[in-house]
């Protein structure tokens, strides 16, 4: 390991716990789980929950004879929610680490995800940077990594691949906090959403992990289902903000509303488009969103708009809408 790092856990309980369930995972699954073991930070339990596969996902676990390797099988299929529940329980380390069966974690990612949340206290959970490989390699993603970017942007997408978190468990045992089943699909968008009451959420801003598209994931095969949900959480999260509106933000920035609909939208989401930065992309698409309609109106209605957002609105801004 590159660097000396001093961590204070429970009596023989390991730094992290990483956390991995698999059904039918025969085709990628020993790529994974060597991945991990390759880890440069070593001080941790590899917890694998076999979800009832009926392949050979248990022969290839069971090849291994790591001793930080915790098997486990489920008597019957409990589904992605119900098993990630389980393994939440069976943790037992300072932090969670998250892994897919089909993914690919690169050597320091523990050692930097570790280093940063032990030096940054407020953070409850880190993710990282990612590429995307299979049949395209598509490089890396770009999410955002700064704590406030995050908790804005979370509005819109989330801003995590579920296999690159890290986790402080006290936070998740203290809160009671666990995925939802109601939400399956996207209980980890829900479950990011609710720790951000209790803390940041930032990415480290090193690729760090590579995740795995193919025909089989979730977000491909249930991708109809995903997006309901996904916007079915991104409403509970703005509510969780103070903001009341039938519309998504994504409604708003992408022009999918109508004109009668567009300013009451706009007048909903002020509040929080007052608390980006100023170069956050939110801000920039809501402001031309603004703008666009604004130009619509009659020169005394924008008068009317510069007034009720003008705290937003640059001078430039003022004139673009004036006189375009």
């Amino acid at each position: 390991m590159k660097e000396d790092i001093k961590i204070e856990t429970a009596s023989k309980s390991p730094v992290v716990s990483v956390l991995m369930p698999v059904y039918n995972g025969e085709k990628y699954l020993r790529e994974a789980i060597d991945s991990i073991l390759a880890q440069t930070f070593t001080d941790f339990e590899f917890i694998i929950i076999n979800d009832g596969s009926t392949d050979k996902t248990e022969e290839i676990i069971l090849s291994y004879s790591d001793l930080r390797i915790h098997y486990f099988k489920n008597e019957k299929n409990l589904g992605i929610v119900g098993t990630l529940n389980r393994g939440l329980d069976l943790c037992k380390g300072k932090y969670i680490a998250r892994m897919d069966a089909d993914d690919v974690s690169l050597p320091e990612r523990f050692e930097k995800q570790v280093v940063f949340m032990e030096n940054h206290p407020s953070v409850v959970a880190c993710g990282c940077l990612y590429a995307i490989y299979g049949k395209e390699n598509k490089g890396a993603v770009d999410v955002a990594t700064d704590a406030d970017d995050v908790r804005m942007d979370m509005a819109l997408y989330c801003q995590y691949a579920h296999s690159t978190l890290m986790l402080r468990r006290n936070v998740l045992e203290d809160n009671r906090l666990r995925y939802r089943e109601e939400y399956r699909h996207a209980e980890d968008y829900k479950l990011w959403t609710e720790l951000l009451r209790y803390g940041d959420m930032v990415n480290v801003p090193n690729i760090l992990h590579k995740i795995r598209q193919c025909e089989e994931g979730i977000s491909v095969v249930y991708s109809k289902e995903q997006k309901q949900l996904a916007d079915r959480v991104r409403k509970d999260y703005l509510q969780q903000m103070g903001i009341e509106t039938e519309h998504t933000l994504n409604e708003v920035l992408e022009g999918k509303l109508a004109t009668e609909q567009i300013l009451d939208a706009l007048i909903k989401y002020y509040p929080l488009i007052l608390r980006c930065k100023p170069y956050n992309w939110i801000r920039r698409n809501y402001l031309s969103a603004l703008k666009m309609y604004a130009r619509q109106l009659s020169s005394s209605k924008k008068l009317c708009v510069i007034r009720q957002f003008g705290k937003v609105l640059t001078t430039k801004d003022k004139v673009s809408i004036l006189f375009r």
